[in-house]
C-alpha cells in the first residue's frame, strides 16, 4: 500500500505514549473498491484518518479510521511491531455531527484504541497486542506521534499504482489533541511542538506526476490552545473535484 498524506502532522518530542484527539469525519467521501484474487487484495483506493507511532528503534504502526463505504477501526503495522501487520474493525455508525473522539495509549502489551462519538459513548474500539521488543521500546521510552489524513493505494497485480483515483475526501477536522508523555505529563497538540509538510508526502513508489491528478485544500490555524487542521483531497480532481 501506498498514498498521499494531505495532512502529515508529527510531534516534536519522541516520548508521546499516549493521544487523544476530536476527528470531524468529512461530509462527503468516495473509495475504489479492492479487487481480491485469492488472499489478495489490489488496486483500491481509501480514505484514512490516523495517529502514528514510531518510536527511534525502528518499531511503527498507524491506527485510525479508513473508508471503504463505510468508516471502520484499523491499523498497520511494521513487521517488527506487530506480526499481522493489518486488521480492520467492523464499521461503526457515524453521529449526526459527525464528531468523533479518537483515542490510544499503551497498556499490558497492547496499544488500546477507542473510538467515541462527542458525549463520550463509545462507538468501537481496538486492541493492538504488540511484539514484547515493540511494546518495551515504544511504551517505555515513546515515540514520535503522527496526526494524519491520507488517500490510501494499493497496487495492482503488477506491482503499479493506477492512477487516477476514484477516491477522495471532502471537510474533515483534526482539533483538541492531547498527548501524554512517558512522565505522564498532558500537552496541547500546537503548532509550535509540532510540524506539518506543505509538499505532497508521497510514499515510495507512487507516481511522481502527483499533480496531474491529486488536488487538496488544506488549512492549520492556531486556536487558544490547539492547532487545528482542516482539509479535502482527492485523486481525481478533473471527475471527483473538491
Amino acid at each position: 500500500m501506498g498514498g498521499i498524506h494531505t495532512v502529515y502532522r508529527k510531534t516534536t518530542d519522541h516520548n508521546i505514549i499516549g493521544v487523544k484527539s476530536i476527528l470531524t469525519l468529512p461530509t462527503g467521501c468516495e473509495f475504489r473498491k479492492n479487487t481480491v484474487v485469492g488472499n489478495s487484495s489490489y488496486n483500491g483506493a481509501f480514505p484514512e484518518f490516523f495517529h502514528g507511532f514510531y518510536s527511534t528503534s525502528s518499531y511503527g504502526l498507524d491506527i485510525g479510521i479508513i473508508y471503504k463505504g463505510d468508516f471502520n477501526l484499523f491499523f498497520y503495522s511494521f513487521a517488527n511491531t506487530q506480526s499481522s501487520q493489518w486488521f480492520e474493525s467492523t464499521s461503526f455508525t457515524v453521529p449526526n455531527n459527525r464528531i468523533i473522539e479518537l483515542e490510544s495509549w499503551f497498556e499490558n502489551g497492547y496499544l488500546a484504541t477507542r473510538c467515541r462519538d462527542s458525549e463520550g459513548k463509545d462507538l468501537k474500539s481496538l486492541d493492538v497486542y504488540l511484539t514484547p521488543e515493540a511494546y518495551e521500546s515504544m511504551s517505555k521510552n515513546g515515540c514520535t506521534v503522527y496526526r494524519e489524513m491520507c488517500l490510501a493505494v494499493n497496487q495492482d497485480s503488477n506491482g503499479q499504482f493506477n492512477m487516477p483515483a476514484n477516491c477522495r475526501f471532502i471537510n474533515a477536522k483534526w482539533d483538541k489533541t492531547i498527548l501524554t508523555s512517558n512522565s505522564n505529563e498532558k500537552i496541547n497538540l500546537t503548532k509550535y511542538n509540532s510540524s506539518n509538510s506543505e509538499n505532497n508526502a508521497l510514499d515510495s513508489g507512487m507516481p511522481s506526476n502527483v499533480d496531474s491528478y491529486y488536488g487538496k485544500s488544506i488549512k492549520a490555524v492556531m486556536d487558544s490552545e490547539f492547532v487545528v487542521d482542516m482539509a479535502s483531497a482527492t485523486l481525481d480532481k478533473l471527475e471527483l473535484p473538491i
